[in-house]
């Protein structure tokens, strides 16, 4: 749908100012600074959570498909 194709556009968005921001400072920030876009399903942050190798960007909607599943970004380092 358009909102899936919003919402993965705008973690691509998120994505690229968090490696810009480790750039800087050597670190993803601990959470996600206000000026981002926000979830297209919600009007909300994104969820978001540092991982070993790179970070998560997920969707607060639970209204998704059948099954209930939030859209869920990994940004994992090669």
């Amino acid at each position: 749908t358009k909102s899936k194709v919003k919402a993965k556009i705008l973690a691509l968005r998120i994505a690229c100012h968090l490696q810009l921001e480790k750039l800087k400072t050597g670190k993803y920030p601990a959470t996600l600074p206000g000026n981002l876009p926000l979830d297209p399903f919600s009007e909300k942050p994104f969820g978001y959570k540092i991982l070993k190798n790179g970070f998560e960007l997920s969707t607060a909607n639970n209204k998704l498909g059948r099954d209930g599943k939030v859209l869920k970004f990994k940004f994992l380092k090669d």
